[in-house]
């Protein structure tokens, strides 16, 4: 299974203290040079540290550059994000872990499957790693993460927390 991942569901799982499920649930991620970076510069990020250190995440270059700028001037997108589309695509990825929504609907829009944070929660809960989602998600909410209320409560329909 070849999982790649933005930066947005490291961080969010790191601020809650939960990176460990992506490790548990994927057992390894790559992340393109532009996610590390991101991560990485701001060292007061919640994950910095432990995902520079973590053998479990492998960092790669993408090799089209050029799509890279495309995606970006296309459909408005950050680097980070761009990168991690394009590297899903030359990887063909079987999951790219990618929060934001223009990001979601230009990976849907070259047919790559995409999971998100909460997904990510749902997907442990299944696999018992966890024994509820809601905590996790009020964590997340408390951390200052958004999260749509239309979102938060199918995803605790499909927990079957509702």
């Amino acid at each position: 299974m070849i999982v790649v991942s933005d930066s947005s569901p490291l961080i969010s799982l790191a601020a809650i203290g939960r990176l460990d499920l992506l490790q548990s649930i994927f057992k390894s991620l790559i992340i393109p040079q532009a996610v590390y970076d991101e991560i990485i510069a701001g060292k007061d990020r919640p994950g910095a540290q432990e995902i520079a250190k973590a053998s479990w995440i492998e960092v790669r270059r993408i090799k089209s550059r050029r799509a890279v700028r495309q995606l970006m001037k296309s459909d408005k997108l950050h680097i980070g994000e761009s990168e991690a589309i394009i590297l899903s695509r030359e990887l063909k990825a079987t999951y790219l872990l990618l929060d934001d929504r223009a990001a979601r609907k230009a990976a849907g829009r070259k047919r790559i499957p995409v999971i998100g944070t909460l997904g990510t929660l749902l997907l442990a809960k299944t696999l018992s790693l966890i024994p509820a989602v809601e905590p996790c998600i009020r964590e997340l909410l408390g951390a200052g993460k958004y999260i749509d209320p239309a979102t938060y409560r199918d995803i605790l329909l499909k927990a079957g927390e509702l």
